[in-house]
């Protein structure tokens, strides 16, 4: 359920699913070179932890924010920054 268009300018997905955006997520670790556990470190969780929001694991709050969403007939467009912005200064 992920749509995406890919360049070196954009990334963009429309996510109906955990799974969506755990694919949308990986898929721009990935495209940056970022391992999960560099990530992980950064952002100071398991690396098991972000495997799993990879992997779209159903987790309660996500299992309940795309219930609603599906109930609503709502979407999630997600849209990649350029990498010229360095998320790993702060």
């Amino acid at each position: 359920m992920v749509r995406r268009e890919v360049s070196s300018e954009l990334d963009w997905a429309t996510v109906r699913s955990a799974d969506g955006l755990g694919t949308f997520l990986n898929h721009l670790r990935v495209q940056r070179g970022w391992t999960q556990a560099d990530v992980a470190e950064h952002l100071g969780i398991p690396r098991r932890y972000l495997h799993e929001l990879e992997s779209g694991k159903q987790i309660l709050a996500y299992s309940r924010l795309f219930s609603l969403m599906n109930l609503l007939r709502a979407q999630m467009v997600l849209r990649a920054e350029s990498e010229e912005n360095d998320p790993w200064q702060v």
